[in-house]
């Protein structure tokens, strides 16, 4: 079984040597950031899918990544089991295979597990059992046990070979018959088959048949085979040069069709009248929409050519081909071609493409193209709306579900980003002590807020009175009072009077009232009044009132209680 530790391990261990950052594996898998520091924190582990991709990135091999080791040269050789009527015991074989002495019969089908670490010899040997019926089972016999478990991968030293099988096969580890099997065949890990399985074929690992199976056929990677009489199925690949399928039954003949009696002449169609002329149609009088209306409450059923201005309500049940200003609520069930004002509540369906000026809230489910002033709440809430302008002033919370590429300077209330945040300026965000939760990267400075929220990650400065919490990487400083935790690195300096916890390597210094955990590297000093953790090496001093413990090298001054470094102290 392998070990998911030592998979996230062996990821972010490549990943370093290879120089990349968390977000830019991620770009090269397909995948979230979230997903790549999940696996290198040991909390999930990739699907069988993504592993081949993320070996494939490193010039590695999905054993590699596995952490399956080539074993050990001390154990004990193969053997075949034969005859599971009987009770477990273990006797010498009757036939002269030029086998060592370690080779053993099996009977019975009853197996146990070694522990222990033990590695397998690497000589390969061929037994033909085409002469005996009934069932085999190929197996590893050490103190007279049959071993089923191993340290490391017994695939790259163990591997049975053997003639025609005349009945059943059966075993944990990979098998290679030059001929046919009579029956059924299964095996732990890689099954490959010369000429014909008369049963079903099932293999740990990759399942090759040179010729047909007459059964269901399975295999945890690739399969490749002739023609199979069940069912295929694998978990990477399935390549049949035959066909795979159930048997089709027997098509019941069809019964005989009576003649049909011949149909009656048809009569001759009476001659039809022709048809009077059409009188033609008068020509629609032009209907012209002026390009501005000024009465109290307007509705408008079609789209609207033109500037609109109005001085109560206004409802437009299309587009307006222009500027819309209302004193009133305005509500636009199309799209707004230029700007849109109103001294009240306004409601677009549709995108808006110039800049919104609204007394109250806004509502939008499509695009605004230029800034934003509102004194209520901001909403754009259609699947990916985006706003491609500033918001220079908001009197309530502000929602966006789709990506912010300008400025928030001014709001009120809170801040609630689904998508990415970026901008000419950096997509900078302030905020007068209100929350601000960001779903994707945040591209750019981050000042004023109560607490911060990043789902990705973080490529400039944060400067906040509350909480940090960021999934990715923070390519900046935090500059806090409260808790920060980042799944990632940062690049800067951490600067906060609460606990600090970070996923990654921290590029700079720390000074922290609280306690502080770095899963990867310090680069700076670390000044504290609780405890210390790192993972990895930290490049600077340590000073703190609490315990230290550092997994890696220490390449400064140590000032705390109880001091534990794993690697060198060059201090």
């Amino acid at each position: 079984m392998t070990d998911r530790s030592i998979i996230g391990q062996k990821i972010a261990e490549l990943r370093k040597a290879h120089g990349l950052t968390q977000s830019e594996l991620a770009d090269k898998l397909g995948v979230s950031h979230q997903a790549v520091s999940q696996w290198e924190r040991n909390e999930t582990m990739p699907d069988i899918m993504t592993l081949p991709l993320i070996a494939e990135v490193f010039g590695a091999d999905v054993n590699t990544l596995l952490g399956m080791e080539e074993p050990k040269q001390d154990a004990v050789q193969a053997a075949e089991p034969a005859d599971t009527t009987e009770n477990t015991e273990i006797t010498e074989p009757e036939d002269d295979f030029d086998t060592p002495g370690d080779l053993q019969y099996v009977k019975g089908n009853n197996t146990c597990g070694i522990g222990g670490s033990f590695s397998i010899p690497t000589t390969d040997y061929t037994y033909d059992f085409s002469g005996e019926d009934g069932e085999y089972e190929v197996a590893v016999i050490r103190d007279g046990k049959i071993v089923t478990s191993f340290k490391g991968c017994p695939d790259h030293f163990v591997r049975i070979y053997l003639n025609n099988i005349g009945g059943n096969l059966h075993s944990e580890l990979s098998v290679n018959v030059k001929g046919d099997v009579g029956g059924s065949a299964q095996a732990g890990m890689d099954l490959e088959v010369h000429g014909n399985v008369n049963g079903k074929a099932d293999a740990g690992m990759d399942l090759t048949v040179g010729g047909d199976v007459t059964g269901n056929a399975n295999a945890g990677m690739n399969l490749t085979c002739g023609n199979v009489g069940g069912n295929a199925g694998a978990g990477m690949g399935v390549h049949c040069t035959g066909f795979a399928a159930n048997p089709i039954p027997e098509i019941p003949p069809i019964p005989e069709i009576p003649p049909i009696p011949p149909i009656p002449p048809i009569p001759p169609i009476p001659e039809i009248p022709p048809i009077p002329p059409i009188p033609p149609i008068p020509p629609i009088p032009e209907i012209k929409i002026p390009e501005n209306l000024s009465g109290s409450n307007i509705t408008i059923t079609g789209n609207y050519e033109g500037d609109l201005t109005t001085a109560g309500n206004v409802t437009i049940i299309g587009n307006v081909e222009g500027d819309l200003v209302s004193q009133g609520p305005a509500t636009v069930n199309g799209n707004v071609e230029g700007d849109a004002s109103s001294a009240q509540c306004l409601t677009v369906s549709g995108n808006v493409d110039g800049d919104v000026n609204a007394g109250d809230s806004v509502t939008v489910s499509g695009d605004i193209n230029g800034d934003v002033n509102c004194g209520g709440n901001l909403h754009l809430s259609g699947p990916g709306s985006d706003l491609n302008g500033d918001v220079e002033s908001c009197g309530g919370d502000i929602t966006i579900s789709g990506d912010l590429n300008g400025d928030i300077s001014g709001c009120a209330g809170n801040v609630n980003l689904s998508g990415d945040v970026s901008g000419d300026c950096g997509g900078n965000i302030q905020t007068d002590g209100k929350h601000v939760t960001i779903n994707g990267d945040y591209d750019g400075d981050l000042s004023g807020a109560a607490s911060v929220t990043v789902n990705g990650d973080v490529n400039g400065d944060i400067d906040t009175t509350g909480t940090v919490n960021v999934g990715g990487d923070v390519n900046g400083d935090i500059d806090t009072p409260g808790d920060v935790t980042v799944g990632g690195d940062v690049s800067g300096d951490i600067d906060t009077g609460k606990d600090v916890t970070v996923g990654g390597d921290v590029g700079g210094d720390i000074d922290t009232g609280g306690n502080v955990s770095v899963g990867g590297d310090c680069g700076g000093d670390i000044d504290t009044g609780g405890d210390v953790s790192v993972g990895g090496d930290v490049n600077g001093d340590i000073d703190t009132g609490g315990t230290v413990t550092v997994e890696g090298d220490a390449n400064g001054d140590i000032s705390g209680n109880s001091v534990t470094i794993e690697g060198d102290y060059n201090g």
